[in-house]
């Protein structure tokens, strides 16, 4: 076993090995990264040296350059510059190789007993049939890696010494985990695909030999399953410290399950560290794009070792995810703010004035959007660095060009709070945040103003409605009010007959504190706000037994019901069967009084009925959400069931 304790000192300068960098070789010889290199040059050509002084002299400059990047906050730099600093770290770790410049290299013995042979599985794997990775034999075999990958393990002891570790592709032999297990691990639980029943039982075999069957256990997990990975979570529990893999990145075909299965595990056990070992053998084989599903998987290449046949690297994997997501639900009339912490899910909640850049200057709205965020992280004591991104669900942001814009803007003159922003309209964003698999769903927004929007299975979104007050906004809260008090001038006008509007008088007068209907003129045009004009609908909504406001209810929920229709219209006959409706906005509290005409303009349309939720968590959580899904590849925790507050058939007459 290659032990080391803080008081051993370096093979070359006979300093103490703690504090510094160093390698450890199995024959027990230790050394400073900076005396390996210098142990090694009698070994090296000159054309070698030559090289690694040259690298060398890269790499402290890289370093440098890292640390002033560091200073000066600036994350994407330092991710940058870290890159290229491991990059050449490899090259001179190819140039200084595996082997100990005293004695060479002594083949790993950390494991007292003999494994299982191959002669010893006289299974018939030819008769076997078994689904995906089960039907291949990898299973029987110790391959190049485990040797160097446990070399790599003794070298961090310490760090393994009393944890709970997890050994994907264990196989019958289970070389890692048997070492993390005789390296002091709490306990190790040890997995290979659940169908390799004879792989399972030679590996429980193994661990008995190796006298550490209280310490490990074997499990079945299939990387394409994420209920058998579920499974897995369940046995562990609430804890789990290192994942170990030993060359599992041997088939592309095995990439995508298996990055699946690391990024599930990391996002339950989040501070939880993977090292995995991997051969080269195509250098056209790369898992980056099952990485980039996940942003927030963190890999780096911490050692490259080249024997006499094989070069083999061993990458540290984490979640990075640690922080706050910000998500901002943005209306005319007033907007929320959620923080939520990756770490406990604990939220931090506020509320503001509107954020619809079409009524108020977009470098205003872009200014009080980060002032807001500064005080509510100042307020909550929370660290204004360990904001990693902001969902911006805003009223009127339609346009993607505009969009892109502000975002600039926004980055331009905030440049000390993140560099990730999800921005769209405040419809879209709780249609993504209600809607996230590949189903149908319409979200229709009934508040101040109003928009509806409906997602297709195929992820494409289509839309009615969402333009503004002037040519838009029919069946919102400012709509209402404004046909009332139309309705009331012209009745009193004599351009209409038949609606007694005394009722709608007596509410206007005592709502805006007037005796004279043509004071009303005042908020309409020179006093002018669009939430103050959208408030009237909210007496109105006091007495909708009066006829005039039940009509005026009646064509709100007309032009409701006919902005569904619009974008049902995108969907087959089939899925316009039933359609599935969240619904946001305070005029949906008079549902009663907006149901005839609502559900008599779905008629003559294919819809047979209608369910109607509301949203599963607030649209500024689904911001969030949004934000730390699209920039970070991150899932956050949210409310998934929404509630169900009404099916309605719809009846041909």
């Amino acid at each position: 076993m290659s032990n080391f304790q803080p008081s051993d000192v370096c093979a070359h300068c006979a300093r103490p090995i703690s504090g510094r960098a160093f390698n450890v070789h199995s024959c027990r010889h230790l050394f400073h990264r900076e005396c390996l290199e210098i142990a090694m040059i009698p070994f090296l050509t000159a054309e070698d040296v030559a090289r690694m002084k040259t690298l060398i002299n890269d790499e402290d400059r890289v370093l440098g350059q890292m640390k002033a990047e560091q200073l000066a906050g600036n994350a994407k730099g330092f991710v940058e510059k870290q890159d290229k600093y491991l990059k050449i770290a490899a090259l001179i770790g190819n140039i200084v190789g595996n082997e100990c410049p005293l004695c060479g290299d002594i083949a790993i013995s950390q494991i007292d007993k003999k494994f299982m042979s191959d002669e010893e599985f006289a299974t018939d794997l030819n008769s076997w049939i078994l689904p995906k990775m089960s039907t291949q034999h990898h299973w029987k075999h110790t391959w190049p890696c485990a040797k160097v990958f446990g070399e790599f393990l003794c070298s961090k002891r310490e760090e393994i010494a009393e944890k709970v570790v997890l050994e994907i592709g264990a196989g019958a032999t289970g070389v890692a985990g048997l070492t993390a297990a005789k390296l002091g691990a709490e306990k190790v639980w040890m997995t290979d695909h659940p169908d390799l029943e004879t792989a399972l039982t030679t590996l429980q075999k193994n661990i008995e030999a190796n006298g550490v069957e209280e310490k490990c256990h074997v499990a079945g997990l299939d990387w394409d399953s994420r209920a058998s990975v579920a499974d897995v979570i369940l046995k562990i529990g609430d804890r789990l410290d290192i994942i170990i893999a030993s060359d599992v990145f041997f088939d592309p075909a095995t990439f995508r399950p298996l990055v699946d299965t690391l990024a599930q595990l990391l996002i339950k056990f989040e501070h939880a560290v993977v090292w995995f070992a991997y051969q080269l053998r195509d250098d056209s084989w790369t898992c980056a794009p099952q990485l980039a599903k996940y942003r927030f998987l963190k890999t780096n290449l911490v050692r490259r070792i080249e024997t006499e046949k094989e070069t083999i690297d061993i990458f540290q994997m984490t979640n990075e995810s640690l922080g706050y997501y910000a998500g901002i639900e943005g209306g005319a009339t007033g907007s929320k703010l959620v923080i939520i912490d990756a770490d406990t899910n604990q939220r931090y909640t506020s509320s503001a004035p509107g954020t619809n850049f079409f009524l108020t200057d977009h470098t205003i709205i872009c200014q009080r959007i980060a002032d807001w965020i500064l005080e509510v992280f100042e307020k909550g004591s929370l660290d204004i660095q360990k904001l990693r991104a902001v969902g911006l669900g805003l009223s009127g942001a339609e346009d993607e060009e505009f969009n892109r814009k502000f975002v600039e803007g926004f980055k331009k003159n905030n440049k000390g709070l993140t560099e990730n922003f999800y921005l769209t309209s405040d419809s879209v964003m709780t249609l993504l945040a209600n809607f996230p698999g590949e189903e149908n769903g319409i979200v229709l927004i009934a508040g101040t103003g109003s928009s509806c929007r409906l997602k297709m299975s195929n992820g494409e979104v289509k839309g009615a409605g969402g333009w503004g007050h002037q040519i838009g906004d029919g069946g919102s809260a400012f709509w209402i009010a404004r046909e009332a008090i139309q309705l009331l001038f012209d009745a009193e006008d004599g351009m209409i007959d038949g609606w007694d509007t005394v009722v709608i008088k007596e509410l206007l007068f005592e709502h805006y504190q007037i005796n004279d209907k043509t004071r009303i003129l005042d908020f309409l045009y020179s006093k002018f706000e669009k939430h103050r004009i959208a408030d009237f609908a909210v007496s109105l909504a006091t007495r909708v037994d009066d006829p005039a406001v039940a009509e005026v209810f009646r064509r709100a929920g007309d032009i409701l019901g006919r902005h569904v229709r619009t974008v049902a219209k995108h969907l087959s006959e089939e899925d316009r069967q039933t359609l599935h409706i969240v619904q946001i906005g305070g005029v949906f509290q008079s549902w009663s009084a907006l149901e005839t005409g609502f559900v008599n303009a779905l008629k003559g349309a294919g819809i047979q009925k209608f369910v109607m939720y509301d949203p599963c968590d607030s649209p500024a959580m689904g911001a969030a959400v949004l934000a730390a899904r699209e920039t970070r590849g991150i899932y956050l925790e949210q409310k998934e069931e929404k509630t169900k507050l009404r099916e309605i058939s719809v009846e041909e007459d």
